[in-house]
């Protein structure tokens, strides 16, 4: 597994967008860690499983030999970074073929994390930095960011919602709040105030986060629709984290 430093020191150069996974990141963000706090590390492959598209589950949905995930086309921002980190930490890169994308090595990979439809409880909780980065994928796919403090995921049809949970509890969340929506998709939302040291990990990617809301805003229309948006999300969660538990 590949491990990387995100927030090791000032960085004092200008790095090109997409070269390498940590040193995108590094330019998206102050470097300089404030007195005292532990140092951030990141795991590329935790980070990978976190992206992946599991709608209803890793196995039901990746139907092609060597498949390593699907995207559509307002993610192309998502496919590009993703491409980045393959080439520069495991020196291999994705093949598309009808909207599909294919590695055979990077699907052995993200497979060995599985067993049937549900992820290895031991691989996925082995470590802070495991968990960290995992939820740092399903957060750039997934996530957002409603104001200061309060961040929210929301799966469709995902089995892993239960994961993000049981993460963001081991991680001294303690304030979460959970919701389940029976549509067709049936979709699974939470709402948490995250902990400083989510904050900084989050704080990593705000760059290409935003790229991946751009891609998918492609109209004034559609980005006053998601301002007004923010605004009732932000109003009910305000409202919502005030309630007692």
């Amino acid at each position: 597994m590949k491990t990387r430093n995100l927030l090791p020191f000032v960085l004092l150069m200008t790095v090109p967008a997409l070269n390498s996974f940590s040193q995108t990141i590094q330019a998206n963000l102050n470097t300089e860690r404030k007195a005292g706090a532990t140092e951030v590390k990141m795991n590329s492959e935790l980070f990978l499983l976190g992206t992946l598209n599991d709608y209803i589950s890793r196995k039901r949905n990746t139907t092609e030999v060597n498949q390593f995930d699907s995207y559509h086309e307002g993610e192309k921002p998502l496919v590009n970074f993703i491409d980045s980190i393959l080439k520069k930490d495991f020196n291999t890169a994705l093949n598309k073929k009808y909207g599909i994308y294919f590695s055979e090595i990077m699907s052995k990979k993200m497979n060995a994390y599985y067993d049937g439809d549900h992820l290895i409880d031991s691989l996925l909780y082995s470590s802070t930095e495991n968990k960290l980065s995992f939820l740092l994928g399903v957060y750039f796919r997934n996530g957002e960011k409603i104001n200061d403090n309060i961040y929210r995921i929301h799966l469709a049809n995902s089995p892993k919602h239960a994961n993000c949970y049981e993460i963001l509890k081991q991680l001294s969340c303690n304030n979460i709040y959970y919701k389940r929506i029976d549509n067709i998709p049936v979709s699974h939302i939470l709402y948490f105030e995250a902990t400083p040291q989510i904050k900084q990990f989050f704080a990593a990617i705000n760059l290409e986060k935003d790229k991946l809301l751009q891609s998918s805003l492609t109209s004034a229309d559609a980005r006053l629709a998601h301002e007004k948006y923010l605004k009732r999300e932000n109003d009910k969660v305000d409202l919502l984290f005030r309630l007692p538990y």
